[in-house]
């Protein structure tokens, strides 16, 4: 071959491989922000739906709760009718672990003072006196915050001796009877929901929904409810404080948003400095909670990088092909015998 049809070869293949890498770089900004619109919308899907079920559990809570209250509003106290009240719609709401009324004192009767707890122990129902084996409990939150407010409350997730962390969410409902000249508190209802359960439904949601995603319920306090891969379980201090003591800003400051009620999407940076996550956030209103999930960057990109290295390594084999050429050329100078003048 002359040194012309050579050149002229190793000119073209030089231009294809340049036009081809401008071309690549392009595809791949291209396909990597394509990527990240498309693991920022799996996240957002993903924790809707898991909203959803969350919600929906929290609405039969407090449908529970409400038909509790109407209950003991239109009842005079009786220990043994409302125990049976407390039990059947305890049986008619699976998801509660167990209730609480309890009369103010002296409500609809002088001298009338009626307080009783249930719980699920077994399989079975039990219940407590309230004043005679928790005297000051109209000093704890459960009581006193709705009857001061008025309002029906949900407070933030503890533990005690049956439930371990993430432990146990209550709804408390307020019933006034009427006075002359206004109200009156009639009593206080609570109904109490099994963290531990509903966590493990909305993790088996979010895996079926996603497998490669992570899952994380907080409360408006900032303590853990649900977690699956997007952190760890539950602790014994509010997230954004274990944030902060491992050094992890992304997380305290997704943990701090979540907890002020706001819906939006962030990136979180692994501890490598490389490895990302995608993440959105929605709320959940009534009791201020919080559900995010997230898509990780390692899980998307792979077929993307075999992408990127097939396309280097054509490049590679085109720039290698440019060089044999040039090697040609020369050594094809070299050995020619010198022009006459």
């Amino acid at each position: 071959m002359s040194p012309f049809p050579l050149r002229l070869l190793a000119w073209v293949l030089a231009t294809t491989a340049a036009v081809a890498s401008v071309a690549s770089l392009a595809t791949f900004s291209e396909n990597r922000q394509r990527l990240a619109e498309h693991a920022a919308e799996r996240a957002r899907l993903v924790a809707v739906a898991v909203a959803h079920r969350a919600g929906t559990t929290l609405r039969g809570v407090e449908r529970a709760t409400g038909t509790l209250a109407s209950a003991v509003h239109h009842a005079r106290p009786d220990g043994r009718a409302l125990l049976a009240t407390v039990q059947a719609i305890l049986d008619a709401e699976p998801a509660l672990d167990g209730a609480a009324v309890a009369y103010a004192p002296g409500a609809y009767a002088a001298g009338a003072d009626l307080a009783l707890a249930v719980a699920r122990e077994g399989g079975a129902w039990t219940h407590v006196d309230l004043l005679e084996h928790a005297p000051g409990f109209r000093e704890s939150t459960w009581y006193r915050t709705p009857a001061l407010s008025g309002a029906p409350t949900w407070l933030e997730p503890v533990a005690d001796e049956r439930h371990a962390p993430p432990g146990v969410a209550s709804y408390a409902v307020p019933a006034f009877e009427a006075r002359e000249g206004g109200r009156r508190l009639a009593a206080v209802a609570r109904a109490d929901l099994a963290l531990a359960p509903l966590a493990e439904r909305l993790v088996a949601e979010a895996a079926a929904l996603d497998p490669e995603a992570g899952l994380l319920v907080l409360s408006q306090a900032g303590w853990v409810i649900a977690a699956g891969g997007l952190a760890t379980g539950p602790g014994e201090v509010p997230l954004t404080e274990r944030a902060a003591a491992m050094g992890d800003e992304d997380l305290r400051e997704l943990a701090a948003r979540m907890m002020q009620g706001e819906e939006g999407a962030t990136v979180l940076v692994g501890v490598d400095g490389q490895s990302r996550r995608w993440v959105h956030f929605v709320p959940l209103p009534a009791p201020g909670w919080s559900v995010a999930v997230s898509v990780d960057e390692t899980d998307l990109l792979g077929p993307l990088r075999r992408s990127e290295r097939r396309t280097m390594l054509f490049q590679a084999l085109t720039l290698g092909l440019i060089a044999l050429l040039f090697v040609l050329h020369v050594r094809r100078g070299v050995g020619s015998p010198p022009r006459r003048p």
